[in-house]
């Protein structure tokens, strides 16, 4: 145990001297509590890879091609502090590895392998990247754009946020960007300061979306952003109203009558000023009825819809 703790302390330090000399990659490490001291010493970001390296083929395949190759550690450098987060069928880990890495997966909520995890120096999650079938090199300058990325984004939201009205169309802007990022934290600052922009019809439907993906629709809050968007796009102008009756459907859809009458609602108020979208939602009410009743049914009323 000893002797343990006296190699672990030594490959720590020797971990600090290679980023404070800027010496070349480091290693594919396994102790998250080490890597995330390092991280939190030299301000560096860490990034988390989830395999399952007994049982996922494609696991194996980005340890094997992409990790251990000299292009990917080269091309990536010391930008990152690297942590293999493992779940082989075969227990190959010690109990307090097999507790760290349960709990790295339950806290970034980790459905797929093998994947990349990014995160900042205070452990935000800043982007994830799938497995994708790339060359070592491309992989590694794929995860350098996404925190470069990150790190421009941040600079932009922060001085948005120092403005004193920034406007909603800016803060929209910068939301559907930190959104294809995959930023959480970021999409949270910029939801609430959107959500202080009063003839905002983008930020309430944003809000609203989450609680219906929550379920949590039945909500009182859920109401109150349903009047306010309502409100602030009376005529349909901005389309929150075709975009809050597809959200209504999504959170009704288990009952059919009252998942249907939103979008019947929509189409009997604002149908003929959107004949574009007026399409569309009946294919959406097709398909709903194929899925629910069988495909005859589908096509009856696919057909009435034309007429």
């Amino acid at each position: 145990m000893a002797l343990g703790r006296f190699v672990g302390s030594l490959l720590g330090c020797f971990l600090l001297f290679s980023l404070q000399e800027g010496f070349g990659e480091l290693p594919l490490l396994e102790d998250y509590t080490k890597a995330k001291e390092i991280a939190e010493t030299y301000e560096r970001p860490l990034l988390l890879l989830f395999t399952g390296s007994d049982w996922s083929s494609s696991s194996q395949k980005i340890l094997e091609m992409v990790m251990d190759k000299a292009d990917f550690k080269e091309t990536l450098g010391n930008t990152f502090v690297c942590v293999k987060v493992d779940f082989p069928e075969r227990n190959q880990h010690s109990r307090e590895t097999l507790l760290q890495n349960e709990i790295l997966r339950e806290k970034y909520q980790i459905k797929e392998f093998p994947l990349f995890v990014i995160l900042d120096k205070e452990e935000r999650e800043v982007s994830r990247l799938s497995y994708l079938e790339k060359e070592p090199k491309a992989y590694a300058e794929q995860l350098k754009e996404l925190f470069f990325t990150y790190t421009a984004l941040v600079n932009s939201v922060e001085k948005a946020l120092c403005e004193k009205e920034p406007s909603a169309a800016s803060l929209e802007a910068l939301y559907e960007k930190v959104s294809t990022l995959g930023c959480f934290y970021l999409k949270d600052k910029l939801l609430q300061e959107g959500m202080k922009c009063e003839k905002s019809v983008f930020f309430p439907l944003e809000a609203y979306a989450r609680l219906v993906k929550a379920k949590e629709h039945d909500l009182p809050e859920a109401e109150m952003l349903r009047e306010l968007i309502q409100k602030r796009d009376q005529n349909n102008e901005k389309k929150g109203r075709l975009r809050l009756a597809l959200l209504d459907f999504q959170a009704h859809e288990e009952n059919k009558d009252e998942a249907l009458k939103f979008l019947q609602s929509y189409i009997e108020t604002f149908g003929e000023a959107d004949l574009q979208q007026l399409f569309k939602l009946h294919l959406v009410i097709s398909e709903f009825f194929q899925k629910a009743e069988g495909l005859g049914t589908g096509e009856r009323f696919q057909t009435v819809s034309a007429e």
